[in-house]
């Protein structure tokens, strides 16, 4: 029985996102020994978990068709069971959301500081035969300019949605004909956190993240961002 794995789970509280057109992904990969020559443009389909009803469901479809289209740039062909080679079994689960409090900053004028002056002055003279006395009389000018800085803070929540996706390769042979003893020639794990309660936008930003990756090195974990083109 295949289960989203709990380690990842504190993943989520890492990935920060920029905006709804904009998604971080991490992604962690697991193969077997000498993968290209297992996988390296063989025909694969796709193996619905009976127990998920995947079969049957419009979701599954949806992923699925997301995947192909990155499978055909990666050289695969995608055939129909009985004539692939591999088989590719694809979870995905959209996890309890959370939120997360913390302060934003009020900024205001927070006082003022003198940036220039200038002095003007006379000086008047009294005469006396070949004498004379006099004072000197100034007068100093002060331009003040506004300063502005943070005075203040106000709580703030915001909601994030997880998202979680296993991806298999598996020989199609082996998990047709002995499927307890299947082991997988290529796992991935992708975990994204969007502030948007929107998989039809995070499910393809996923795969577009793991993909400009793929098939990458055993026990490789890194995040990957991806963007929309539109």
């Amino acid at each position: 029985m295949l289960k989203l794995p709990i380690h990842i789970l504190p993943i989520c509280l890492l990935l920060l996102l920029s905006s709804c057109t904009s998604l971080d992904t991490h992604v962690t990969i697991y193969h077997q020994p000498k993968l290209q020559q297992k996988i390296e443009h063989q025909t694969y389909a796709y193996y619905p978990l009976a127990k998920l009803n995947q079969a049957n469901d419009l979701q599954y479809n949806y992923v699925t068709n997301i995947i192909d289209n990155y499978m055909v740039e990666q050289g695969f062909q995608k055939a129909s069971l009985k004539k692939a080679k591999l088989s590719i079994i694809v979870i995905y689960a959209e996890g309890k959301n959370f939120q997360e409090h913390s302060y934003s900053p009020v900024y205001g004028q927070t006082g003022s500081e003198v940036t220039s002056s200038y002095t003007t002055g006379n000086f008047n003279t009294n005469n006396f035969g070949a004498f004379s006395n006099g004072n000197f009389n100034t007068q100093t000018t002060y331009q003040a300019t506004p300063t502005f800085g943070v005075v203040g803070e106000v709580p703030t929540e915001t909601t994030y949605y997880p998202y979680y996706v296993l991806f298999y390769i598996f020989d199609k042979n082996t998990l047709i004909h002995n499927p307890k003893e299947a082991k997988p020639i290529y796992m991935a794990q992708l975990v994204a956190v969007d502030t948007e309660n929107d998989p039809n936008n995070a499910y393809p930003l996923m795969f577009k993240a793991f993909f400009s990756i793929f098939p990458g090195s055993n026990g490789e974990s890194q995040t990957v961002n991806a963007q929309n083109s539109d």
